[in-house]
């Protein structure tokens, strides 16, 4: 399970960083934190084993967070959140479940 929880996390980072950097996303007060959880999680992706999970946690939970301030400023504006958005946070949800219940050791 660890190498597909690896894959998705390379690859939110990577697409959350790629938004950042294409122009996609518009709201200039995001960009850094956005850029910090892409990079998290790319990196936390290719930790030894024996760090991957505590720094897949990590990484997942921060880009979480940023993912739930942004999902504020869409329902607080009255807009649909953005189906991207809402797969980013899933698989963040997901990797943390799966991985925290099984502690460092696994």
């Amino acid at each position: 399970m660890l190498p597909i929880l690896r894959l998705l996390a390379a690859a939110v980072g990577v697409i959350i960083a790629y938004r950042v950097l294409n122009g996609t996303m518009t709201n200039s007060l995001f960009k850094v934190p956005d850029l910090i959880a892409g990079g998290a999680l790319v990196i936390a992706a290719v930790f030894p084993k024996g760090l991957a999970n505590s720094a897949l946690v990590i990484a997942s939970t921060y880009a979480l967070g940023v993912c739930s301030v942004a999902l504020s400023g869409y329902l607080s504006a009255g807009r649909p959140a953005d189906p991207l958005l809402m797969a980013t946070m899933g698989i963040n949800i997901l990797t943390i479940l799966m991985l925290a219940a099984k502690g460092a050791d696994h």
